[in-house]
């Protein structure tokens, strides 16, 4: 992604124990993350390195039930693209 990008990143929770979705970047010097209305989560890449975002599922007792992450490298000069992929925890 590109200084200034951002990207999309949507999450789907199923089943009666997933209560929270909890995230955060590894670095927000190099990409933020933020909850968008619609329930997607906004990476916005602030400046050049590798990040990634990470997703930690809860249940309603605070019990960690799966992880998920997306790895964001920020780069000059490039042209915005990714992979649309599924990654699917179960529990």
């Amino acid at each position: 992604m590109p200084v200034g990008g951002s990207y999309q990143i949507g999450v789907k929770l199923t089943g009666t124990k997933a209560a929270a979705v909890k995230f955060h970047s590894t670095n927000d010097k190099v990409a933020t993350v933020a909850k968008l209305k619609n329930g997607n989560y906004q990476v916005t890449g602030n400046g050049l390195g590798t990040v990634y975002i990470m997703f930690d599922v809860y249940d309603n007792k605070n019990k960690l039930l799966t992880h998920a992450s997306v790895r964001v490298d920020v780069k000059t000069g490039i042209r915005p693209r990714g992979d649309s992929t599924r990654q699917i925890g179960v529990f």
